[in-house]
């Protein structure tokens, strides 16, 4: 008998580009794409992940007094369980969101 077996991956979204050995693959429904040579492509893959994640996405109105003190505490503690002498046990809680990229330089002045 020509027993086969098939393996699975679960590959989950990425907000970045990745390579694989130096190209750079799009995911189309079940197909990957090498759109390396393609400046389009790459282009319109950069612009297509820069949108889709919120993280990525600006607030221009949000300030300090929208952020739930607690949880910037409660992400302080678990840096500093992780790594003693972690640099946000000593920080304000803006240096803190300034640190961890929560908040963009904008035209008109910081956020």
């Amino acid at each position: 008998m020509n027993e086969k077996r098939i393996i699975r991956l679960f590959v989950p979204e990425s907000s970045q580009i990745h390579r694989c050995r130096g190209r750079i693959y799009d995911r189309n429904e079940d197909s990957d794409f090498d759109i390396t040579g393609n400046t389009n492509l790459v282009a319109a893959l950069y612009v297509r992940k820069q949108t889709s994640y919120s993280e990525n996405r600006v607030y221009p109105y949000v300030t300090m007094k929208e952020l739930r003190p607690d949880l910037i505490a409660k992400a302080r503690q678990m840096a500093v369980n992780q790594r003693t002498g972690h640099p946000w046990a000593d920080m304000s809680d803006r240096q803190l969101v300034q640190s961890a990229q929560l908040f963009q330089l904008q035209k008109f002045g910081i956020i």
